[in-house]
């Protein structure tokens, strides 16, 4: 630290940047501001060592060339072993092309519109639960439950509540610290999935569907069928991303109503998705970033990596970049164009993004239906969540019940 600076000033928090640091997000968007002008390539020696990649063009980079900045390490920093593979996110070319052919048919728009009315009779049954009462704390009471009873009624085929909240305890736990125990859990719970639908088919008692199990069961990769591994690590990626994303959205965007006079009524507007959607995704990037392995020498922002470097690209301060947006750091709903990177881009973007969307859609419908003058509690200070991705800790709400 040089004369005349402090931990809190953005040139000093930016040498050996700890994105897991708790006391980083009072800071984030200082900080990552301060790289993009000065520095948006930088190395840190945080966690082992990587270089993070705070601007637009720099990401977008690293995203669209597969080949140089590889997955199949994994995507996270610090490198945890103890996170089994879980494919399509964790492989690349060409088997890659294989998963997503696999998955793709079951997470599109048709494929999932006929499951939009199990999904919103959920969400009514979970608003009805607080509306009444004038107060919720948003995370645990909607944020959290919807997108885990949205993945276990359409990907799961399954409506056990105590397999629900293993899904929820152990995205919790991935999201902290405490991430070893998480992927257990969350290992735990898609090997139950599966191990249930074999039995089920082996006693014939399994109704003939055709969806991601089946897929899973029954699919091949490079003319194969897939492990018991892969068919694991594949339904943990599905389910990790489901529920972290769309938590995050959700929670991100209520916080927005909550603090911005006005925004409310925009959204009692049905057009909104169309375009505001992905400005609230912009604006707060559910995944902050995403981590890449160095495969061969190359160089980003006049930069020299080599083989086996770990590259960060941030996806949050991409989405911040004034070169790209303007005004970055302020909402705006009527931009030309919003080439946002929330759900990544190239090879390895966001398989459920479909998915995503469908269930925040559907939230903000009906929540909206049934309360108004949304606010943060009195006395309620918010903080955010550090690492990978970008929420408030906890959110609690007033609201007038509506009819």
């Amino acid at each position: 630290m040089t004369a005349g600076t402090t931990p809190t000033e953005p040139s000093a928090i930016l040498r050996d940047i700890d994105l897991y640091d708790p006391t980083l997000p009072e800071h984030l968007h200082g900080v990552l501001a301060h790289a993009r002008s000065q520095c948006p390539v930088t190395h840190s020696s945080s966690h082992g060592g990587y270089w993070l990649v705070t601007d637009y063009a720099g990401v977008r980079s690293v995203l669209k060339d597969a080949e140089t900045f590889s997955s199949a390490h994994g995507i996270t920093v610090p490198h945890r072993p103890e996170e089994p593979p879980m494919p399509p996110l964790h492989v690349d070319a060409p088997i890659h092309r294989d998963y997503r052919q696999l998955l793709n048919p079951f997470l599109t728009p048709s494929a999932l519109a006929p499951h939009v009315g199990t999904l919103r009779r959920a969400t009514v049954e979970l608003i009805e639960a607080f509306a009444d009462r004038g107060r919720c704390e948003l995370l645990t009471e909607l944020a959290m439950p919807v997108p885990a009873l949205g993945l276990a009624r359409i990907i799961l085929a399954a409506d056990d509540e105590d397999e629900i909240r293993e899904l929820q305890k152990a995205t919790m736990l991935i999201g902290s610290e405490n991430a070893g125990e998480g992927f257990v859990a969350l290992q735990r719970v898609a090997r139950n999935v599966l191990d249930a639908r074999i039995a089920a088919v082996e006693r014939g008692t399994a109704p003939p569907r055709d969806d991601v199990l089946a897929a899973l069961l029954n699919g091949t990769v490079e003319g194969r069928p897939l492990t018991d591994q892969e068919r694991i690590g594949t339904l943990m990626i599905l389910l990790l991303g489901g529920l972290d994303t769309t938590t995050n959205a959700i929670a991100n965007i209520v916080y927005h109503v909550a603090t911005t006079p006005g925004l409310e009524d925009r959204l009692r507007d049905p057009a909104w998705v169309s375009r505001g959607l992905d400005e609230f995704l912009r604006m707060d990037s559910p995944v902050q970033y995403t981590a890449r392995y160095v495969t061969k020498d190359t160089e980003v922002g006049g930069r020299k990596l080599c083989p086996g470097d770990w590259v960060v690209a941030h996806l949050g301060s991409a989405n911040r970049d004034e070169d790209q947006f303007t005004p970055a750091d302020r909402l705006t709903f009527d931009r030309e164009s919003n080439r946002h990177l929330a759900f990544g881009l190239g090879r390895h973007r966001c398989v459920g993004s479909n998915l995503a969307r469908l269930q925040i859609t559907v939230v903000f419908e009906e929540l909206l239906a049934r309360v108004s003058d949304i606010r943060l509690a009195p006395g309620t200070d918010v903080s955010f969540t550090s690492g990978m991705s970008r929420k408030p800790k906890r959110l609690d709400i007033t609201f007038n019940r509506r009819g």
